[in-house]
């Protein structure tokens, strides 16, 4: 938990220079406060048999957070002819989405998010 404080921190003091970095910043951010609630509802619930349910744990981070892809969504149908038609998957992408091993756990909403802003989005037609 002190690591992801520290992170957040660190986060905070980020300078910020256009509409993109401002969301990704946001995203981020989505995502630590997304990795804390996990943890601080984990430590309350230690005892208890894994939660099931497909349903978020906190259902106002879930619509902020779908807030925020409607958002980088729209911008990015905004800014569109402002942008190559196709550009190639760089290969450090092309490798992290290759050798990612299948998901055994359950991610966050806000990580799953971050990741199709970082690796799809922008790369449209690949």
């Amino acid at each position: 938990m002190n690591v992801l404080i520290e992170q957040v921190l660190m986060k905070l003091r980020e300078p910020l220079h256009d509409m993109e970095s401002i969301s990704q910043w946001k995203m981020q951010m989505f995502t630590f406060i997304d990795r804390i609630a996990e943890l601080k509802v984990s430590s309350t619930n230690s005892g208890s048999s894994e939660n099931i349910s497909l349903d978020p744990v906190d259902w106002s981070a879930a619509r902020h957070i779908a807030h925020e892809m409607l958002d980088a969504s729209l911008n990015f149908i905004q800014t569109i002819r402002d942008r190559p038609v196709w550009r190639p998957v760089p290969e450090d992408v092309r490798t992290i989405l290759e050798d990612a091993p299948v998901p055994e756990r359950s991610r966050s909403l806000a990580d799953v998010c971050n990741d199709i802003l970082t690796y799809v989005l922008p790369y449209p037609r690949n």
